[in-house]
Formats: structure tokens, sequence, C-alpha cells
């Protein structure tokens, strides 16, 4: 149901996309999804908000200062139950070094 209404509103790609990151999520995997755009981060983001709810609490998009994202990415690193499952990442984030090592999926 999910994915037939993500395939009919956005396509193929997208609704695999979809279906792929809520599966890991369900999973409770954790997943960064790199890329060169930040506005293809922003829609997937909102796709992904508007197809299941489970997703506003379990997204983080690195974004803002870097007192920010030192936050954002600490939230993600955490071993809480309730912590963001997933990092959407712009290659353009400037995230370099940062300890990622809890992803278990990129």
């Amino acid at each position: 149901q999910l994915t037939t209404r993500v395939y009919n509103q956005y396509g193929s790609k997208t609704a695999a996309i979809v279906q792929c990151l809520s599966d890991l999520v369900k999973a409770k995997e954790k997943v960064i999804v790199f890329s060169q755009y930040d506005e293809v981060l922003s829609s997937l983001e909102s796709i992904l908000t508007s197809a299941d709810a489970m997703f506003e609490s379990h997204i983080i998009k690195l974004s803002g200062n870097i007192f920010t994202k030192k936050k954002l990415l600490d939230a993600f690193n955490s071993t809480a139950k309730n912590s963001p499952r997933l990092l959407l990442l712009s290659l353009n984030s400037y995230a370099s070094g940062a300890h990622l090592a809890v992803a278990t999926k990129v």
C-alpha cells in the first residue's frame, strides 16, 4: 500500500527507494543516504514523511552551522531506542571527519 501510493505519485524509482528505506528503518538499521544535491535530499525527506509518519521521528537531514550539525550527528550516533535511523547527507555538508560507525547501511 505504501509503495502503491508513492508509485502512483512519484514513479517506480522513488517507490523502490521509499520501500527499501522503510524496510531498513523498521528493521532498526541505521542508514545514511548520500546525494550530491541538497534539493534531492529535501524532496526525499518530504516524500518519506508524507508517505509514512514513522519517518518524522527517524530522519535527520544534516544542515545548519557546525554546532547544529554536531548535535544532529550526536543524535544519529546515539544507541537509544528512539534515536534517528536515517541520515540524509549532502556531499556539500562538510561532514568530513565525522564518526559514523553506527551506520549499518550506506
